[in-house]
């Protein structure tokens, strides 16, 4: 397989699998805090602080990713707001009953994947020492398994359903030793929707990926917004290996993603093609090579010794060239070395001999002498850090690792989404992280309560629903996948508002407000039903909406019923209009310039033709 087959996608055999992860609009999944890390909660905060050390699971294993973390050896800083969390985010306090609001949520999710749906639920712990929880490890139950659901005449199977928490989110990246983290978004209820490898091409993973999304929000108990859902990408190519891709967030990105890491695999498995070629092994001897430096220009160096650090160096035997082999776009393959001593010395990175080296201030005979020191032939690379001996020792070794791994093609890891590429951030973790929550009870799930669940609707049956109400096929498509879905149907249900009107309302007149420079953030969802509950009892015209709308961000103190009056925004109809139509002796032009916002132009021209009929006005 070569690059050229990659670009056209012809001839790669590429399976993929998609985890997605949604939280729930519900409060904290073993708690009653507040549960909504979108929105700005005003409240004092007090700060913790925690190492976290590696724990066996349930076979007294430890996990290898598990062990990469604890290594880091950081520290970390916790903000914990009053509201957005408690004793329990803290580790301070064993965990409430599982939220019964977001149980049933995610049985009602798995009810519509087709999955079969577990007698019992046990509470796991999954270590995570990264820093993600106080606790170091999150809590995770399988709910559902062995789901199905058909994309395009496709089936993809569901392998399992699960409800977790979130993990706390980082809200500042200190010294390399050190992290903090807000403990507002850990705890909120997460379901994990974990798809078979079924997927075989970038495009069908997207679409999969936004059936799922569909059907999560049509349950109508999900937070929207940039973070509240994500996807993690499984993928793997032939030769290649099992690469988990974490925290997709943008739908647009992931076809690109996808095609970027096929790429890089194709590309890795070229270099180790390469590597067998030249029949050569990496050597792990960290050299200190400071001397080399003694008199250098380059300011990097310079200050960085003059503040105790040391040039550290290792040869790559027969890596010459491969290292500025580019593997993603604008991303080579030295980069990928230094990412693994980024993350697992906490160092800023490396330099290597394939990248031009003046651009550090490194001169040709600093380079040469380099070479001669480290005994490199003309096939030979190397790699230098700059850091505290240790330090840099630490991470030039794992760089060697890495190099070694490159013999073998693809390494089984976990990277990180960062736009449309992806970086590394640790091994791929195994089953070797859990064990059972010591403190919380399984949840029995009964046979009354499986028959009680409703099947949530596809986003084909909620679009024939919404026609039936009167909506066409555009307004019903539209408003199917709109965030405000719930209330427009709760404006359906509780007013005389025609559906039409009330679509359009949220759709369209909303967004040309904001276009216009209204704060339309500041008009709640009860604003909206009270103006739309008037226009339904004929109290404003159409064209009273916007008018009211308008002003509800300066006025918000106010009832919707003042603002009407205080504003003459009552409607004008039957003799009310006709007298106005008398008056201006039908001119229309001039009565909408003074009582657009009173008037529905239909009864205007009614109005307009019977008095012309009756001889009442010459036109």
């Amino acid at each position: 397989m070569t690059t050229k087959d990659v670009q056209n996608f012809q001839n790669v055999k590429m399976k993929c699998g998609l985890e997605i992860h949604q939280r729930l609009d519900t409060k904290k999944l073993f708690c009653e805090c507040y549960c909504d890390a979108n929105k700005e909660v005003n409240e004092k905060h007090i700060q913790i602080h925690r190492k976290l050390r590696a724990s066996s699971g349930e076979l007294g294993k430890t996990d290898v990713a598990v062990t990469f973390e604890a290594n880091a050896n950081k520290t970390y800083e916790y903000n914990c707001g009053e509201k957005t969390s408690c004793l329990v985010e803290m580790d301070e306090e064993p965990p409430f009953q599982i939220n019964q609001e977001s149980l049933k949520t995610c049985l009602e999710i798995a009810k519509t994947l087709n999955a079969k749906i577990a007698n019992e639920i046990h509470i796991m712990r999954k270590t995570i020492v990264d820093g993600s929880t106080v606790s170091g490890f999150q809590r995770t139950s399988l709910v559902a398994v062995n789901g199905k659901i058909h994309v395009n005449s496709k089936p993809i199977g569901i392998l399992s359903v699960c409800l977790e928490e979130e993990s706390a989110k980082i809200i500042e990246r200190g010294e390399s030793k050190r992290t903090a983290y807000g403990l507002d978004r850990l705890g909120i209820p997460l379901i994990e929707i974990a798809t078979a490898p079924d997927i075989t091409t970038p495009e069908m993973a997207k679409i999969v990926a936004e059936e799922l999304g569909d059907i999560l929000r049509n349950s109508g108990k999900v937070q929207r917004g940039l973070g509240t859902i994500r996807q993690d990408v499984n993928i793997s190519i032939e030769g290649g290996d099992r690469i988990e891709i974490k925290g997709c967030q943008d739908l647009n990105a992931i076809e690109n993603l996808i095609k970027n890491e096929v790429t890089r695999q194709v590309k890795l498995i070229e270099i180790r093609d390469k590597l067998k070629e030249r029949k050569v092994k990496p050597e792990a001897k960290v050299l200190d090579v400071t001397k080399v430096f003694e008199s250098t220009a380059s300011k990097l160096i310079s200050t960085n010794i003059a503040g105790g650090a040391k040039v550290m160096a290792v040869k790559l035997a027969g890596f010459c060239g491969l290292l500025g082999i580019e593997i993603q776009p604008a991303f080579r393959f030295g980069k990928e070395l230094g990412d693994y001593a980024k993350a697992s010395a906490g160092v800023t990175g490396v330099i290597h001999s394939d990248e031009p080296l003046e651009k550090f201030g490194i001169s040709e005979d600093e380079k040469k002498n380099l070479r001669e020191l480290l005994n490199c032939t003309a096939e030979d690379a190397f790699v230098i850090c700059i850091e505290t001996e240790y330090t840099g020792k630490k991470a030039l070794e794992v760089v060697v690792n890495r190099a070694l791994q490159a013999m073998n093609g693809v390494p089984r890891e976990t990277r990180k989404a960062e736009g449309e590429i992806t970086r590394f951030m640790r091994p791929l973790a195994g089953s070797a992280r859990m064990y059972p929550e010591t403190d919380a009870l399984p949840q029995v799930i009964k046979t009354s309560d499986l028959a009680n669940l409703r099947e949530i609707e596809t986003p084909e049956q909620k679009i024939k629903r919404y026609m039936e109400k009167g909506l066409n096929h555009e307004l019903a498509d539209r408003m199917a996948g709109h965030p405000k879905f719930q209330l427009f149907e709760k404006i359906v249900q509780t007013t005389k508002c025609d559906a039409a009107t009330a679509a359009v309302t949220l759709l369209e007149t909303l967004t040309a407000l904001r276009r216009e420079g209204v704060t339309t953030d500041e008009i709640s969802d009860e604003k909206i039903v009270e103006i739309l509950t008037e226009y339904g009892e004929r109290t404003i015209a159409k064209a009273g909406i916007a008018a009211l709308l308008r002003l509800i961000p300066l006025q918000s103190e106010k009832s919707v019923n003042k603002i009407i009056a205080e504003n003459k925004l009552q409607k004008l109809e039957g003799e009310m209009l006709r007298k106005l139509v008398l008056e201006n002796n039908g001119n229309i032009a001039e009565i909408m310039k003074k009582y657009k916002a009173n008037i529905d132009p239909a009864l205007l021209s009614q109005a307009i033709n019977d008095l012309k009929a009756a001889g009442k006005i010459q036109m």
